[in-house]
């Protein structure tokens, strides 16, 4: 972001100035690349996941495991005690559509977390997209262990 005086608008008392730049920057697009970078320039996404409310387009889920492998991989105590739990997930979306990172933000501990994770790396996404881009985003989930199903 600049400032150039050359650019006061006439009027009043001394003008106003306002904002200037050469040529086709970032000050144009996305005000987090340095003001050098052309515009459209897609750097600085490529290294930094999205946070889901930033995209023009969530990713759009292909394939998650099946209740038989759910049910294959709940916990055997929380089985027999008859506990069923819900498990609060971040899933990593990378711009080719897979989980490659899965953090538990709400845990439900006795063996639901890990096995939460597990399926969660199993998941398959459309990428999201921003700036009709694939990029990768961070979503949040839920993975909801029943007995019944």
């Amino acid at each position: 972001f600049a400032v150039s005086m050359d650019a006061v608008v006439p009027g009043g008392a001394g003008g106003v100035a306002v904002p200037t730049t050469q040529g086709r920057t970032a000050a144009r697009g996305d005000p987090r690349l340095p003001s050098s970078a052309p515009a459209g320039d897609n750097t600085a996404f490529s290294t930094a996941p999205a946070d889901v409310t930033e995209v023009e387009r969530a990713p759009v889920l292909l394939h998650q495991p099946s209740a038989a492998e759910t049910r294959a991989l709940y916990p055997e105590d929380p089985r027999r005690e008859g506990i069923e739990a819900d498990v609060g997930l971040e899933l990593l979306v990378s711009d080719g559509g897979e989980v490659t990172r899965v953090r538990v933000v709400r845990g439900a501990g006795r063996g639901f977390d890990e096995v939460a994770q597990q399926l969660g790396r199993r998941m398959r996404f459309e990428p999201a997209r921003r700036g009709g881009r694939p990029v990768a985003v961070w979503i949040p989930w839920t993975w909801k262990f029943r007995l019944d199903g």
